[in-house]
């Protein structure tokens, strides 16, 4: 190559880096063009050409030019290498050992980088491979950090976080300083629910000053409940993340689990909304808390903004209502399909409002779950309705109107709790005979006490809900506790209304009677709920049936419980629901401690 050809190329290399620190990525890459039209083999120009791609997200193209750049790397090192074992070691050039320690250390960061563009591309196994095959050629990358941070973030996106776990700690052990690989690592092990581990590495980055550390902990923290911990932290990092949405999201759910100020919490969700109006769970989150907080209109309002998201609706039908306010006047005299949204509890919760609806309608057709369907059946039998697990594509045309069964508060104007409550019994017989005949006594209708006390309970859910652990209660100490209070099986009998079942040494050592086999579906366990007294469950929806069929419902919550239990104690969804919740995630010594307080004093005869 030429004088001036190398001239040139050094001037096109300089113009190049500074394209690229000004993100002219344009013009970057075009003098990268040049370059290697001049000089094929340039390393260095191949590695900024992938660079440009990976800063345009364009992977593909960023795993050509690093795998270019690679193979000449390659190339180059074994030549250097070859050329060093020919002289002696007191003969050979400091020129040849730092031009070889050069092309080693770009080779290196080329083979870095070509894993990380894999990586980017959502092919983490292919990157775990590269990274390794490189730590074979290359043994000395067992001492960079960078490599084992690259790596580590591999595993992670590989779900493998044990393996990304060990990767973080040997590269925070070369590098004590790597708050990213302090905050990765925290992240890792928040995976994998080692939360203390996880605590102290982000405490450690906050307060080195990396922030996202600071906000990754406070949302730690309201994972286990230590909601006070969380919203210090938020307040504090908050004059740095003014333009951030998703910082005023966590903000404004940390401020609703502690029920701080209205107005304030509203401001933080409105602000995150503000900044961005295309995440649906912005929309859900404050509609929740509106509706958590008596706001009905205006929450279910907010609510109907989920319809403007893709796949919020599990199925595609035909005229679907679309408006943001009151609006019988669409069903007057129609025939309307009502179709289920969410799981069993939400449906049995918002049913009640299909009574209502009734009185619009020409026909309903409901759309339901196949647990559900004899259940709502049995009470709406001979009235306008038809129910369903599906709807045939030749009933379309007989279809006026369509409406997701979670909208029909919204269309029908309801915005007050005594709205809510009128039909919050809606699955109750309302012949007293008729329930006396089911549950097989007359005590009702002679306005006694039963002589024998039947309290059913459910501790589990069988919900796919990502959380629902946090909802389940052990049911050795919740039955202990119920047999210690009522030790005679003869006045008080237990029975476990949870699907899955229950241990059989659990219910012969306490004297419970397992309802599993008798529960087939919601018709069924509607039967069972109707012969008892006193139904205590966690949020589920069992909760709901029973507050719904008019018993007495006793509804054990997590301390991160849902928002249609408002304050924790009482609902404006059902009259005959008292809540019980924790005071601790996870703990629930407090609630049972509490139940069994309540049990005792309106129950004394049974003990």
């Amino acid at each position: 190559m030429q004088g001036s050809e190398i001239n040139e190329i050094v001037n096109k290399r300089k113009l190049c880096q500074e394209a690229f620190v000004a993100k002219n990525y344009s013009e970057c890459i075009g003098l990268c063009i040049e370059i290697l039209t001049l000089e094929p083999t340039d390393v260095q120009t191949w590695n900024l050409a992938g660079f440009i791609m990976i800063e345009r997200k364009d992977f593909k193209r960023a795993i050509e030019y690093f795998s270019e750049g690679l193979n000449f790397a390659k190339t180059q090192l074994t030549l250097l290498q070859d050329e060093l074992s020919t002289q002696d070691s007191h003969t050979s050039s400091t020129a040849l050992s730092q031009a070889f320690s050069t092309m080693w250390n770009l080779c290196a960061g080329i083979w870095i980088n070509l894993a990380e563009a894999y990586r980017r591309h959502k092919l983490p196994q292919e990157s775990i491979k590269l990274l390794q095959e490189a730590l074979q050629s290359l043994p000395l990358l067992r001492e960079n950090a960078t490599f084992h941070f690259n790596l580590a973030k591999a595993y992670i996106d590989a779900e493998d976080p044990l393996n990304s776990i060990k990767h973080y700690t040997i590269a925070i052990k070369l590098d004590p300083t790597d708050l990213g690989a302090m905050y990765n690592l925290a992240n890792a092990h928040v995976r994998l629910e080692n939360f203390p581990q996880a605590i102290e590495l982000y405490q450690k980055a906050y307060q080195k000053g990396f922030l996202k550390a600071g906000i990754n902990l406070a949302n730690t923290y309201i994972k286990l409940g230590y909601f006070s911990q969380a919203l210090k932290i938020f307040t504090e990092i908050e004059p740095h993340f003014l333009q951030d949405s998703v910082f005023m999201f966590n903000y404004a759910n940390a401020l609703n689990y502690t029920n701080a100020n209205f107005a304030t919490t509203q401001e933080y969700y409105l602000r995150a909304l503000k900044l961005d109006s295309t995440r649906a769970d912005f929309y859900l989150n404050y509609a929740h808390f509106l509706l958590k907080h008596k706001e009905f209109a205006q929450g279910f309002r907010v609510y109907e903004s989920r319809k403007k998201f893709d796949n919020m609706l599990p199925i595609t039908l035909p005229n679907l209502w679309h408006k943001d306010k009151e609006d019988t006047l669409a069903f007057k005299d129609k025939v309307v399909c009502v179709h289920y949204e969410q799981g069993f509890g939400d449906c049995i919760m918002f049913a009640r409002f299909l009574v209502p609806l009734q009185q619009i309608a020409k026909e309903i057709v409901f759309i339901i779950q196949e647990p559900l369907k004899k259940l709502f059946e049995d009470i709406f039998a001979s009235q306008n309705m038809r129910i369903c697990t599906n709807l045939m594509q030749s009933d379309f045309t007989h279809i006026d109107i369509s409406i997701s069964l979670l909208s029909l508060p919204l269309a029908l104007g309801i915005g007050t709790k005594e709205q809510i409550l009128k039909n919050e019994q809606y699955l109750a017989y309302t012949s007293m005979l008729k329930r006396a005949l089911i549950k097989g006594s007359a005590d009702e209708i002679y306005g006694i006490k039963p002589s024998t006390l039947k309290i059913g309970v459910c501790f589990q859910s069988d919900s796919n809900f990502h959380e629902v652990s946090l909802k389940n209660i052990p049911p050795e100490p919740l039955f202990a506790m119920l047999r210690s209070l009522f030790p005679d099986s003869q006045k008080t009998e237990l029975y476990s209304l949870t699907f899955s079942g229950i241990d059989s040494k659990l219910c012969e050592e306490l004297e419970i009677l397992d309802c599993q086999a008798q529960m087939q579906d919601f018709f069924q366990t509607r039967k069972l709920i109707e012969k008892l007294d006193l139904v205590i469950s966690i949020d589920t929806a069992i909760a709901h049936l029973s507050a719904s069929i008019g018993k007495s419902t006793l509804t054990l919550l997590s301390k991160r419980y849902d928002w249609r239990y408002e304050n924790g104690i009482n609902t404006s969804w059902y009259s005959n629901m008292l809540c019980f919740t924790q005071s601790e995630l996870n703990k629930w010594e407090y609630v049972l401690a509490n139940l069994k307080s309540y049990l005792a004093g309106i129950y004394k005869e049974y003990i």
